[in-house]
């Protein structure tokens, strides 16, 4: 069977992020959007070509002000999706021969197990 062929690639971003200040309207704005790709569909266009749509769901955004300035978006995610996020970063880096559910059922039942002396050690540093 043949290969379809691809007519267009198109990236949709969908989702919100907190920024810091309020910005002005009229203005063009720099953004930097670091995303997941969560989905991805292709398109019939029904004359033996396909576009292939993949939907971004914004995680870390710059905007860069009138004057220059960074405005950092306030992440969106869960802290339980952050801590996802760092396990599989981990596991791609440092361990990809086991699979992933495996490393990471591994990985939270070591940090609950940490759990009290990174909470000892907070509290001491911080002076709680």
């Amino acid at each position: 069977m043949n290969e379809p062929k691809i007519n267009s690639h198109i990236l949709k971003i969908s989702g919100s992020v907190e920024i810091p200040k309020a910005l002005t309207s009229g203005f063009n704005y720099s953004v930097k959007i670091e995303g997941s790709i969560p989905k991805i569909e292709m398109v019939d266009n029904e004359n033996q070509t396909f576009d292939v749509i993949y939907k971004m769901k914004p995680i870390r955004v710059e905007v860069i002000t009138e004057t220059g300035e960074t405005l950092k978006a306030k992440d969106p995610r869960r802290q339980s999706e952050l801590t996802r996020s760092q396990a599989k970063a981990i596991h791609m880096e440092k361990c990809s021969n086991v699979d992933f559910d495996t490393f990471y059922e591994a990985f939270m039942t070591k940090q609950r197990h940490l759990a009290n002396q990174v909470a000892e050690s907070l509290i001491k540093e911080r002076g709680w």
